[in-house]
């Protein structure tokens, strides 16, 4: 059976987005493609910072969700694996973490991890 394609959401409709944007004043967008040839894609992402957020679901379902079985944790893994070895920092939430404060702490510390790591290669480079 031929796989759903997702709508992506009109941009200023999802309430996490506008949540981080009115929040930590950074773009956040939805369905993210982040590499040049597999089709792989983020559920929120801040290109700008290499940061994305994936919204794991179905944590708790009876049976596992689509992520829990084995040919999609394969491919979360060959996901998460490529998004690393590119630098990005992903953070997995489950969709009752997503919108909290400790979510958009993660944001707030991983966008300083990734300014702190500018910097010092900017330092660096002066040497």
């Amino acid at each position: 059976m031929p796989r759903k394609k997702k709508k992506p959401k009109a941009p200023g409709t999802d309430f996490f987005c506008a949540l981080v944007r009115s929040d930590i004043k950074v773009d956040i967008v939805t369905e993210y493609r982040f590499h040049p040839v597999r089709r792989f894609r983020f559920d929120y992402a801040i290109p700008e910072y290499k940061i994305a957020v994936e919204k794991d679901g179905g944590v708790w379902m009876k049976g596992g969700g689509a992520h829990s079985r084995p040919s999609n944790i394969l491919r979360d893994m060959e996901k998460l694996t490529l998004a690393a070895v590119d630098g990005w920092i992903v953070i997995r939430r489950t969709p009752q973490e997503l919108c909290t404060s400790e979510t958009l702490n993660l944001i707030r510390k991983a966008i300083q991890t990734v300014e702190a790591q500018r910097k010092s290669s900017v330092f660096s480079n002066q040497l």
